[in-house]
């Protein structure tokens, strides 16, 4: 992301920003660019220092990206940019890959560790355990009548 808004405001390179049409639409990005990129240095962060929101927040970034990427591909692939493989063209759709593939492969490892993580939750002791003793069963585990559930714990350091 950085890449493509350092060239394209630099106007280093021809992505459009003489067409109206493209400019307007490249201009609406730059708040979804943003907040893609918080969400990925956030997810990043969390992830690095093994905070249970990591995989929360990669799964928002991958879905934001692969998103990002299809709107993009769609409306290049509509507009025409693609038809001739110029430099701008070419840079665009390794752009589109990159999002797109990066968002799947990203969201698909995010839904991995979030299901992990459910299933890791009672033996985790930095978890703050959302009911009484009295749930708990003789092993001392809480007794489950029905799937875990997400919102019967807080993660985070304890």
């Amino acid at each position: 992301m950085l890449l493509f808004w350092s060239l394209y405001l630099s106007g280093a390179m021809e992505l459009g920003q003489h067409d109206p049409v493209i400019a307007a639409f490249e201009s609406a990005f730059i708040l979804a660019d943003t907040a893609l990129g918080a969400f990925l240095c956030a997810a990043g962060w969390n992830l690095l220092r093994g905070n249970p929101r990591g995989p929360y927040l990669m799964v928002i970034a991958a879905a934001m990206s692969l998103y990002l990427g299809l709107l993009d591909l769609a409306f290049y692939g509509r507009v025409g940019l693609y038809e001739s493989l110029t430099g701008a063209a070419v840079f665009e759709i390794m752009l589109n890959a990159i999002c797109i593939v990066g968002g799947a492969i990203c969201l698909r490892h995010g839904w991995k560790l979030m299901n992990a993580d459910r299933t890791q939750v009672d033996r985790r002791p930095d978890v703050l355990r959302l009911w009484s003793d009295g749930d708990l069963g003789p092993d001392g585990r809480r007794e489950r009548t029905s799937a875990p559930r997400p919102e019967s714990w807080i993660g985070g350091a304890a």
